[in-house]
């Protein structure tokens, strides 16, 4: 097809002279014309005949006697059935009109639509969402089948004004593939895969999700093959239900079939062999760095190069790139005369096959094997022989070139492929494993290679239970001087440092040794935990807790280290060691880290984070015993009362005195300076922390303005980069009061723990120049003390929270999974395991948080939409038509704490960090502990909160729960128009209709009230007696003035204690608790509102009533 006026043209294959014979090369060795054969140039190049007047929508499609081709002529879409002798049109059929001309459409106009043919019926692509079959002899309708979503006609109509949704790469057109009877399509325009009756045009699978498919590549037997961006998938012809599926990372282009197998190009520069009844590779594939093509594609990858030169010089003068960077890979390939042609970005290359290229080679034995020459020629057969899967012969050849003395390159060369050959034999299988990681033990001569064999031979090891030798393999590690990290055994898309890879290795140890086994562990790392706090530097702590972090000993040298790094000034990864040491199952050990953590934070400036620690150690911890030798309850009785902490901590406590009325008014006084006023009027983006956080960030331009949300002043400026993604979606991704930040090419770790006075920095700065020249970001996902995860495209990096240092990467995650599938629930995890979900949120895979080694592949039945999220289990509910249940799983371990039947309709609200309520058949209404599984309360909800309910919300205070049912038509209207407050800077849960309140001990319900739209203020960090709502109001319907309504509640009764409206609106800052004069107060930008709950007129009525 011609650019010029979209032509049709015929050029012949061979052009004949005047004797019939076919016309030989018209020039000589000179380059001159030769006299035999000269015809005027114009005859030369003329086609035989040209077809014009039609927009080609396609390539034509040969078929028996005639070509088929797909046009579009004064707005029509027409099926031609030509001539090729002479260019005739035999017949002409109409398919589809269309609104606007395809030169106008530029949503149609780089859309090609491919054809098919079988049994004498043609099935025509269109760009309308509609598949069409016609008979190819005379152009007959047969039926149509439409795919796209709503009524079919009015799509068609309204296509010029649609915008539609397209999946797929654009550089892989679908066509659709025809198996006997079905017809197999894979539009751009659809999310699902299609089967259709060739012969009835009827539907034959039910939805069949396309996933990250990209093409319909072939059918062998009872199994379709499809091609995705990462993984190619087998499905069944019956019901497309999947059979296998492989990974082979991104996709360069179309391949064919041979016999059984498919040949498919890829991106590390290979072509896979794939047997598709299995989904097997039939031949051996090796790594990017060390694959078969680097000797067959030597030549090509010159010519290469220059042409990537020339293309970038021409088309990416902007491009700072070095062209010697682009990696050569294959395009679109077939098979002709021998040879594999490629089809790619720059150029066209013709690679012989393998199987005729080996036979071409000179056979050789070990005694012909002297010279350079053979050398190589025994190299290339091993390689052949790995391409065509002939594993044992190659690994023959490999030993036999290692056994005697031969070029440097030629060693070098087959060691590296003898080693991948035999790592992937261990991968395959567990047989002879021990005299094969000993072939493995003399090739590994180099650092990085010596890592990789002790990582391999240490899961051997853990295999066998020998915890002896495990100990002598992690010492060995620590000796291994590798700066980078190491490229993992079988996978070399996965990298970790040595320090790792000895924490992970320690940890499974940690899991699996059994009491005996761990007795004689104990006693050893005993002595090295005593060895290192003798010597008490922080090189040697740390050391110790790089191996034995897992491990008990662990505790004191964690706050041994914590107290040393407090005394150098470094706060922040002290916070990180007390943090872990809190986090511990023991009471005691936590307590004492409790007390720790808080003495720090009180040091740090930070009193109301201390007072609730200090709550923590007077409820929690009352009767543990501290190291001090003092009880929880004592250590808080003995606490300085002149400190702001004690201050704090006060007002925490319950009021000694009933609250049955508030005083609400409004004051002009104590307005934030101009400054803080400009600092909150002048931000981009806020980013609210848990209630239990005394700061909250605003971005402006490269700076973040760090405000203590209790003072509203500003205490630091901190310089970020311009685009940054912030862990806003998720609890899990704060680790007290460090801040892990992304951009497009940089990591920030941000502590607000150390603020360098006005002007800071973040506490580390990562910044990775290896990437591509993508706009993505790095997006934050799990994170803790130990490891914080992110992910860049589909890479996953594991960093040290305290360094910035990375301790792992995956360079090969599920094309579009994790955050790019969902951004707030795509990627979950904690500090043992992360969930990577993939495109179609179902399928996922389980990786390890301390190394990054998978753990797991599975899929879960499981509504996308219905899903809470707590550290890395995870609630949902199922999509099964028959019953649908509601599910909290470990991804760790892979059970389930929860599985209970629901009713269509089942409702869920996540509470807090460790605390799930949902509604269960029938009426139940129970809150779930998700750490343990086991039942809060339970109780029973009437039928008439249940009827009509669209949505379910819950919060907590210090006694009770608090449910929220609003339903599709509210129960009452409001006589004012009420809206949410949403742009204050305070913590707010918005609610309507029906509020109840529950016993949290008893499950009783204790009230109920239906409110209008309402915005309920945090204060659960303060044991208030009642609960404080705001809502927007706006008397007029067709004004935009506003005004502020506030209604208290007893939280005892539900009555209404407190309400004001024609208040001034305003953009509410901060909120504040004076216990002394008993007294809330909103600040907001211009006014602040004060909420008196002194309950005067209470007090006036006790001193009437008594005695003179």
């Amino acid at each position: 097809i011609s650019q010029k006026g979209n032509r049709l043209v015929a050029l012949p294959l061979n052009r004949k002279s005047a004797n019939g014979k076919s016309a030989p090369d018209n020039r000589d060795s000179a380059g001159t014309a030769s006299p035999a054969v000269k015809q005027p140039a114009a005859m030369q190049n003329r086609p035989d005949w040209s077809i014009e007047g039609y927009y080609f929508l396609g390539a034509p499609l040969p078929v028996g006697n005639y070509i088929y081709a797909l046009t579009e002529h004064h707005s029509q879409l027409s099926v031609l059935c030509i001539n090729p002798q002479n260019g005739g049109i035999h017949w002409k059929q109409g398919i589809a009109f269309v609104n606007q001309p395809i030169f106008a459409d530029r949503t149609r106009a780089y859309q090609q639509c491919p054809l098919a043919c079988s049994q004498g019926v043609l099935v025509c692509t269109t760009q309308m969402d509609t598949l069409i079959a016609i008979d190819a002899t005379n152009g007959d309708l047969l039926w149509n089948y439409y795919y796209g979503d709503g009524d079919q006609y009015q799509r068609i109509s309204q296509k010029r004004y649609y915008r539609p949704v397209a999946f797929g790469h654009p550089g892989l057109t679908s066509a659709p593939l025809i198996d006997q009877h079905r017809v197999f399509y894979l539009p751009t325009g659809s999310p699902y895969i299609h089967c259709v009756d060739l012969n009835t045009g009827l539907p034959l699978w039910e939805e069949v999700h396309r996933e990250d498919a990209e093409y319909v590549a072939a059918v062998v037997d009872k199994t379709v093959l499809i091609v995705g961006s990462d993984y190619c998938r087998g499905r069944h012809i019956e019901d497309g239900r999947e059979l296998w599926h492989l990974h082979v990372g991104p996709v360069t282009g179309k391949g064919f079939l041979s016999q059984n197998n498919y040949l498919l190009p890829v991106k590390t520069g290979s072509i896979l062999s794939i047997h598709i009844p299995t989904g097997k590779e039939s031949g051996f594939t090796l790594s990017n760095t060390t694959q078969i093509t680097e000797i067959l594609n030597r030549d090509f990858k010159q010519k290469l190069r220059q042409g990537a030169a020339y293309a970038h010089a021409n088309h990416s003068q902007q491009s700072n790139q070095d062209p010697d960077q682009h990696n050569w890979y294959p395009g679109n390939i077939i098979a002709h005369q021998g040879k594999l042609i490629s089809l790619g970005l720059w150029q066209i290359d013709a690679f012989p096959q393998a199987e005729a290229m080996l036979t071409s080679l000179p056979q050789l034995d070990q005694q012909n094997l002297n010279s350079p020459q053979h050398q190589s020629d025994q190299l290339l057969k091993a390689e052949l022989e790995l391409a065509l899967g002939n594993l044992n012969s190659a690994q023959h050849r490999l030993e036999t070139l290692l056994s005697i003395s031969t070029t440097a390159n030629v060693k070098s060369r087959s060691e590296s492929l003898l080693r991948e050959l035999l790592y992937a034999e261990l991968n395959q299988s567990t047989q002879d494993e021990f005299l094969i990681l000993a072939k493995l033990e003399r090739l590994a001569t180099s650092p990085q290679e010596r890592g990789r064999y002790l990582s391999r031979k240490s899961k051997y090891l853990l295999e066998q239970e020998n915890y002896q030798a495990l100990m002598e393999i992690a010492e060995e590690f620590k000796k291994i001087e590798v700066q980078q990290p190491l490229a993992m055994a079988g996978d070399t898309d996965h990298l970790v440092t040595t320090k790792s890879l000895v924490a992970g290795l320690m940890e499974k140890v940690t899991a699996k040794a059994d009491r005996i086994d761990r007795e004689a562990l104990d006693a050893q790392i005993t002595d090295d935990q005593q060895v290192a706090l003798k010597e008490g530097s922080t090189l040697a702590l740390q050391a110790f807790l790089d191996t034995y972090g897992s491990w008990s000993q662990a505790v004191e040298v964690r706050s041994t280290l914590a107290d040393r790094l407090i005394e150098q000034g470094q706060i922040q990864q002290a916070e990180f060691l007390l943090m872990q040491n809190r986090s511990h199952p023991d009471d005691q050990i936590a307590a004492n880290a409790t007390c720790e953590l808080l003495e720090l934070w009180q040091t740090a400036g930070l009193p109301h984070e201390a007072a609730a620690l200090l709550r923590e150690l007077d409820k929690k911890y009352a009767q543990v015993t501290l190291e001090t030798g003092l009880t929880g309850k004592q250590y808080v009785n003995r606490f300085n009362r002149g400190s702001q902490t004690w201050t704090i901590f006060q007002a925490m406590q319950p009021l000694q005195h009933e609250v049955s009325h508030l005083i609400i008014r409004q004051s002009d006084l104590g307005t934030p300076p101009p400054e803080t006023r400009n600092t909150y009027k002048n931000y981009e983006r806020k980013f609210l922390p848990p209630a239990e956080i005394s700061q909250l960030l605003l971005k402006s331009g490269e700076q973040l303005h760090v405000i203590n949300k209790h003072a509203g002043q500003t205490i630091g400026k901190i310089e970020v980069s311009d685009r940054i993604s912030y862990p806003y979606h998720s609890q899990n991704t704060r680790v007290g009061h460090f801040i892990p930040l992304g951009s497009s090419r940089k990591i920030h770790g941000v502590s607000l723990l150390q603020l360098n006075g006005e002007d800071s920095t973040p506490l580390w700065t990562k910044e990775f120049t290896d990437l591509n020249n993508s706009q993505s970001l790095f997006y934050v996902g799990p994170s803790g003390p130990r490891v914080c995860v992110f992910q860049w495209d589909n890479h996953l990096f594991g960093l040290n929270p305290a360094t910035g240092k990375v301790l792992w990467e995956r360079k090969n995650i599920p094309s579009k999974s994790g955050f790019l599938s969902d951004s707030s629930k795509g990627l979950i995890g904690d500090q043992q395991a992360l969930v990577a979900f993939n495109i179609n949120r179902t399928n996922y895979d389980v990786y390890s948080t301390t190394t990054g080694e998978l753990i797991r592949k599975g899929e879960l039945d499981l509504n996308s939409r219905s899903r809470h999220v707590f550290g890395r289990k995870l609630f949902y509910e199922t999509t099964s038509t028959t019953e649908k249940r509601v599910r909290l799983w470990d991804p760790l371990t892979d059970q389930h704490l929860l599985d209970e039947p629901v009713s269509n309709s089942g409702f869920s609200t996540q509470i807090s960090e460790t605390e799930l309520a949902i509604l269960l058949p029938p009426n139940r209404l129970r809150v779930l502990n998700v750490e343990t599984g086991e039942t809060i309360i339970e109780s029973i909800i009437p039928d008439e909160y249940l009827t009509s309910l669209n949505k379910f919300i819950g919060f907590k205070d210090q006694e009770r729960y608090y449910f929220n049912f609003s339903y599709t038509t509210p129960r009452r209207r409001s006589p004012q128009n009420d809206f949410y407050v949403s742009d204050s800077f305070l913590n707010v849960v918005h609610l309507d209709n029906d509020l109840i309140s529950i016993d949290g001990k008893t499950g009783q319900i204790l009230w109920s009230r239906n409110l209008p739209k309402r915005s309920w203020i945090d204060t659960s960090q303060y044991q208030l007696p009642f609960l404080i709502f705001m809502s927007k109001i706006r008397t007029e319907s067709r004004t935009r003035s506003y005004s502020f309504l506030l209604e208290i509640l007893d939280a005892r009764t539900g009555d209404t204690i407190g309400f004001k409206d024609n208040i001034l609106k305003d953009t509410i800052l901060q909120l504040q608790v004076d216990p002394r004069f008993q007294k809330i107060i909103l600040q907001g930008m211009h006014s602040a509102i004060e909420i008196d709950f002194s309950d005067k007129a209470k007090s006036l009525d006790k001193i009437f009533e008594k005695p003179l």
